[in-house]
């Protein structure tokens, strides 16, 4: 038997919490209004350090777009085969996120030297192969591909759920089963518009994620903690990451594409907001292909041209968005009340 259940391509895939998301529901049709009304406030840790995802989009908990089942990798292993409690998920339709530990993988970096645990998705199986249809990265590209059935087990049962600190890490211990609903999901612009005064005014109002925020930053303050940790780079103290710089484009294609979405479905009329932002996701990429440079040469003229340049993109960000917040409010008297209700 052989079950391929259908997954998106995902217009970012920095983190895989992300591009699996998108993987599953990128081909409903609520799923541009959804993507738009969110993905425009940005945080990170200011130490760069407290977080496995030093940077990242802030967003709420839950998606109404996705069906989520949660459950304890110990009880499913009390009462069923592993292969068959995944097989029998994606004859439901699920899709199967675990924890596996790479060291047993082949197509993993740390295959055979060291161990590295880290999640991967599920989405078939061939029978006859004895084989899942997994995605995850692979030579640093986001792609899916096929690991046997006896790979795919060693790699799960040898999962560890401690970080490198010793710290116990639960959620790793669970199975989580994915799919995507029906839901009808309407564009909100005005959660764009709580998010945007967010971003550009680099604060949080919805605390709905961490219980203590005194050590992270939000919106147009993440250029300053990126600049501060390629000034560590520097002078030796820390290893350039280039993460932060990929999140950092990321949002900026999100942004570009949201603009994009509003211009189309009238929520905006100044389409100079495109034009004037467009050059600012360029940009931001020609700073994370220029700090893959760095890595190669280890010039720190190239680590103070990208924080000079960040600075002078910020700058202009900053002048498109607020003029973006302005349009939005302009435009609101427009549209019906329900289009702009927070959710």
């Amino acid at each position: 038997m052989k079950i391929h259940l259908p997954l998106a391509d995902s217009p970012i895939y920095g983190y895989l919490h992300h591009a699996y998301l998108f993987g599953i529901i990128g081909h409903s049709e609520s799923f541009q209004p959804w993507m738009h009304s969110y993905y425009t406030q940005l945080f990170c840790a200011k130490d760069f350090v407290e977080l496995a995802c030093p940077v990242n989009f802030y967003q709420l908990d839950n998606c109404p777009l996705r069906d989520t089942q949660a459950i304890s990798r110990s009880l499913v292993i009390s009462l069923t085969d592993i292969h068959r409690f995944i097989q029998t998920s994606l004859e439901e339709g699920y899709h199967v996120l675990s924890f596996i530990n790479e060291y047993y993988m082949p197509y993993s970096d740390f295959f055979g030297v060291r161990n590295f645990t880290h999640d991967l998705l599920i989405s078939g199986y061939d029978s006859e192969q004895q084989s899942y249809l997994v995605t995850n990265f692979v030579d640093g590209k986001y792609q899916t591909f096929s690991v046997s059935y006896d790979d795919y087990e060693n790699a799960f049962n040898n999962a560890a759920f401690f970080d490198e600190y010793g710290n116990y890490e639960e959620y790793k211990t669970r199975i989580c089963l994915y799919r995507a609903t029906d839901h009808k999901y309407v564009f909100t612009a005005d959660s764009v518009l709580y998010f945007l005064e967010d971003y550009l005014s680099a604060t949080n109002r919805l605390k709905t994620i961490f219980a203590n925020e005194s050590n992270l930053a939000f919106g147009m303050d993440v250029y300053q903690y990126i600049a501060e940790e390629l000034v560590k780079v520097t002078d030796g103290t820390r290893a350039p990451d280039g993460r932060p710089l990929h999140i950092l484009w990321e949002h900026k294609k999100c942004m570009r594409a949201k603009i994009e979405f509003m211009l189309a479905q009238g929520y905006i009329k100044d389409e100079t907001l495109l034009s004037g932002y467009e050059p600012i996701e360029r940009d931001v990429n020609l700073q994370r292909v220029t700090l893959m440079k760095y890595r190669q040469t280890h010039n720190n003229d190239i680590l103070h041209s990208i924080n000079s340049n960040l600075n002078r993109i910020k700058d202009r960000e900053r002048e498109v968005l607020n003029r973006l917040h302005d349009e939005m409010l302009a435009c609101k008297s427009y549209f019906p009340t329900t289009d702009w209700v927070r959710v």
